[in-house]
């Protein structure tokens, strides 16, 4: 018996030290959720103020991940009241545009949230990196920063305006002996991951934007005048999702690439969001084994962690033993995204023995790594 102990708790340093030696914490916490940036025309009261109430609506998209938040009745309320939940403001100028950058309470847009029972996206998210693929008759790219295209910017923008950390490739040279835009044009999952492997992000976005195969054959058709033809302006953009698992996406058609970009973003921005989001109208307790917990300021050192966490209210040690400690977590949200969030952490990392896998009704085991 002893040396199965023995075996298993070797096997366990060893999955441990293996773990820490090629992970890479990808995720970014997001810093400036309750701080929105717009444009405005002037320093006017009247365009002052329609820039803090648009600025007080992105924070609220951004917090809460998804646009049905804005349709909530009392959301629509405390928005004519945006002077109550404004902390302060300032006002920048990019070339010859005016914007209004605004901050905005954390406590009391939290509160509005718990009180209409809105989830609450917290401010650690997964790192995506997005490979922009291109297809132009037949002939596909990845399409680059440095690219002269408007949808590079348009990725950006839209990680900035909702808090989703989207990470475009360098198309450097080093991509360029990596990357096969084959494969990649086929979602192959092992592809991928190897041409992001430099980038250390936690999930791959795949986006297809056609004038060619991507269309129905409806759409391929040829518009033709006597003796000129020209192909319609007609494109199709779909997605795939390379997380820990592979998710699809519809197929969008239109004249207009950004508008189906944009379309795509709000897709993915959901699908994300799933996963990772804190309902508050669940009242969960959790229970959790830290170990490696040799000191006080180890001890410490992890409670404020666990404090931090915007998917907890409040943590109180229940029981210490040796070098671990268990403690009780009063969650916002469910479990799942509680451990999801911790997915994207290294600090605290999760255990399971492989031996024994994880046991019906067992407090999930997490070990702590100091700084």
């Amino acid at each position: 018996m002893k040396l199965i102990q023995l075996n298993k708790m070797f096997h366990a340093l060893v999955l441990i030290l293996t773990t820490f030696s090629i992970f890479s914490a990808a995720a970014i916490e997001v810093t400036d959720l309750y701080q929105a940036k717009v444009a405005v025309d002037s320093q006017a009261n009247k365009d002052r103020n329609q820039a803090i109430k648009k600025a007080m609506a992105a924070v609220l998209l951004k917090v809460g991940g998804q646009e049905s938040v804005l349709t909530n009745s009392e959301v629509k309320r405390q928005l004519s009241r945006y002077n109550q939940y404004l902390t302060q403001y300032r006002y920048e100028r990019d070339s010859e545009q005016l914007f209004l950058v605004a901050m905005f309470d954390e406590n009391k847009i939290n509160q509005l949230f718990q009180q209409q029972n809105l989830a609450i996206w917290g401010s650690l998210r997964p790192q995506i990196l997005v490979w922009l693929l291109n297809e132009n008759d037949l002939n596909r790219e990845v399409v680059a920063e440095s690219a002269g295209l408007p949808w590079p910017k348009q990725v950006n923008d839209f990680s900035e305006q909702r808090g989703l950390p989207l990470l475009l490739p360098l198309m450097d040279l080093e991509d360029s002996l990596q990357v096969n835009v084959t494969d990649l044009w086929g979602r192959f999952a092992d592809a991928t991951e190897q041409a992001a492997a430099r980038y250390f992000v936690d999930a791959n976005l795949i986006i297809r934007i056609s004038n060619s195969s991507l269309l129905s054959e409806q759409d391929q058709q040829v518009a033709c005048e006597g003796v000129l033809c020209q192909q319609p302006s007609w494109y199709a953009v779909d997605w795939s999702l390379l997380a820990e698992r592979q998710q699809f996406g519809e197929t969008y058609e239109g004249s207009d690439v950004a508008a189906l970009l944009s379309q795509v973003l709000k897709d993915v921005a959901s699908v994300v969001y799933q996963d990772y989001a804190l309902s508050t109208d669940l009242n969960n307790e959790l229970l959790i084994d830290v170990a490696n917990v040799d000191s006080l300021t180890s001890y410490v050192e992890i409670h404020q962690f666990l404090t931090a966490l915007s998917a907890v209210e409040s943590v109180t040690l229940v029981e210490a033993e040796e070098q671990t400690r268990t403690f009780k977590l009063n969650l916002l949200g469910s479990k799942k995204a509680l451990l999801a969030s911790l997915k994207l952490n290294d600090q605290l990392q999760q255990y399971i023995d492989p031996l024994v896998g994880e046991e019906p009704g067992a407090n999930p085991v997490f070990y702590w790594r100091k700084q």
